[in-house]
């Protein structure tokens, strides 16, 4: 087995990073993790008699050793280097502290018996507080949803945060969530941060953060949810029928997504938005990318009828950069705006109701800056680019649209010289 070098810092035992690596799936069928328990300097065990290899009766085994492992919580622990192969949900209890050499990846179910009677079959399940997992490196490996494995109500996670008495405060830092069936993360408590987590390969959205804390015990939405430092990309692998989002997020109070990138455009060609959300109270962008997104940037409203309404939602120093055919902003409350603050928006197209930009740098291309009937826009101290653009008109504007301009609009012509019209306001050159 391949030695793989973590490093640590042991005050706050913050993991910093290690590589996991596919080389132990290739051992000998059954053979044992030759790391024995054992404590090391830091604190953490380093869980033994896990097996490599691909059959049920190998994934049964390390399921139940992880199991037995976390079980009651207030543990420190670290998964060893390989790739362990598991057959049931890993349940993950409050006070702990679960670190990453190598990598879990769920077998391939062949009988419904292999999947756990959790409400929500995932690979791992976080069900109580003061939780933080390190690097975690966890693939459900796409596995495609037949009537088998739709027997088990609920979604199919790679990570889920749930649990009855999960108080939150949860921390993942680095890692790889991939493959899931249906999201690579799911549910949501109070206090939840990824640092530099990456999101691939989905079969339908990366993120389903569902911050509802009812389900019969109680109407309080969670609050705070952060993404810091992280990627997000290829949601919609192998599937072919569902709509598929970067990231989904319903009924949070205070939300932040902070420097991250966005990219990739859904691979089934069902993409509806790089972000959709519902419900938010408080939500923020910064420092943010988005890329080669086939839909759209934000729908944002109230879906259910117990949704709170939806306030504060600003975007700070972004960068837009779709394919040109449907950059959208949908405000589904107009009583409330959608800020954006210093960004640059490139081949932008649809913009519905309520929206404000501050300050913004606008790169029409081949489509005029569409808006629905009853929207109100403004635009402040704004830069109109159309060096690159190839059509005539800025505006395409239902009836009863109000664009309001104020400050200074900066305008760039085209580079071709030809002709370019105002719509909104005067026809002017």
């Amino acid at each position: 087995m391949i030695k793989t070098t973590c490093v640590f810092t042991a005050a706050l035992f913050i993991f910093i990073g290690c590589g996991g690596n596919e080389s132990g799936g290739n051992s000998t069928e059954g053979t044992n993790s030759n790391k024995i328990l054992q404590s090391k300097s830091y604190g953490t065990t380093v869980i033994s008699g896990l097996k490599t290899g691909t059959t049920s009766a190998v994934a049964q085994n390390n399921s139940k050793i992880l199991n037995a492992a976390l079980a009651g919580g207030n543990k420190n622990l670290m998964i060893p280097s390989g790739t362990w192969y598991t057959d049931d949900t890993i349940l993950v209890y409050k006070n702990t502290t679960l670190s990453f050499e190598g990598k879990l990846k769920q077998i391939y179910p062949t009988t419904n018996t292999e999947f756990s009677t959790v409400k929500n079959v995932s690979v791992m399940t976080i069900s109580g507080g003061d939780v933080i997992l390190n690097n975690p490196q966890i693939d459900m490996g796409g596995m495609v949803r037949t009537p088998r494995i739709n027997t088990h109500s609920g979604t199919h996670t790679t990570l889920a945060i749930y649990g009855k008495y999960n108080t939150g405060n949860i921390t993942i830092n680095g890692g790889i969530l991939e493959g899931g069936s249906s999201n690579n993360f799911q549910g949501g408590r109070n206090n939840t941060v990824f640092n530099g987590t990456t999101f691939r390969d989905s079969r339908e959205h990366l993120i389903y953060a569902n911050g509802r804390l009812g389900d019969g015990r109680g109407v309080e939405d969670a609050d705070g949810l952060i993404f810091n430092n992280c990627i997000f990309e290829r949601p919609g692998k192998g599937n072919d029928k569902w709509e598929s989002n970067h990231l989904q997020i319903r009924s949070y109070k205070n939300v932040e997504i902070n420097n991250c990138i966005v990219r990739g455009t859904p691979q089934n060609g069902h993409g509806q938005y790089a972000i959709l959300a519902s419900g938010l109270q408080g939500f923020t962008v910064n420092d943010t990318t988005f890329t080669g997104y086939t839909a759209g940037v934000l729908w944002k409203g109230t879906a259910y009828s117990y949704e709170q309404q939806p306030s504060d939602h600003v975007f700070n120093n972004c960068t837009f950069d779709g394919n040109g055919r449907n950059w959208v902003v949908v405000n589904g409350n107009g009583s409330d705006e959608v800020v954006f603050n210093n960004s640059t928006i490139n081949k932008p197209r649809r913009c519905y109701l309520k929206v404000r930009f501050n300050n913004c740098t606008i790169k029409p291309t081949t489509q005029a800056f569409m808006a629905k009937s009853g929207s109100d826009l403004t635009f402040d101290n704004c830069t109109w680019d159309y060096s690159n653009s190839t059509y005539s008109l800025a505006f395409k504007n239902d009836k009863g649209v109000s664009v309001n301009f104020t400050g200074t609009q900066t305008k760039i012509a085209p580079e071709d010289g030809h002709k370019f019209y105002w719509g909104p306001l005067a026809n002017e050159g």
